[in-house]
């Protein structure tokens, strides 16, 4: 499953960074569909049973590259771009957790 996780996410980071943005759409799969948002792979890492801890690597890896390519949804907004840091946040609040293994 952690391959999958892996495809999965790079697929979702792909179809998002290949969408026009600018281009509004009411009925846009990219932004309605939660495997393309952090959250899903959250979820799957909070899971209870826990997952093998591979499983949960792979997902903390694809929060971290989905909050890093977030960033490039904000190029002409005063916000500085924050997926970085966010995604350091997360990684660091899991791993000093100590229901975590080490």
């Amino acid at each position: 499953t952690a391959c999958g996780i892996a495809a999965l996410s790079t697929l979702a980071i792909l179809c998002q960074t290949t969408t026009d943005q600018t281009a509004k759409k009411k009925d846009d799969s990219t932004t309605t569909n939660p495997v393309n948002g952090a959250q899903f792979y959250m979820n799957i890492f909070e899971e209870e049973p826990r997952r093998p801890d591979v499983t949960r690597a792979a997902c903390a890896q694809a929060v971290a590259c989905i909050c890093c390519a977030a960033d490039r949804f904000e190029p002409n907004t005063l916000k500085p771009p924050l997926g970085l840091l966010t995604a350091l946040e997360y990684l660091l609040q899991k791993i000093i957790d100590p229901r975590n293994s080490p």
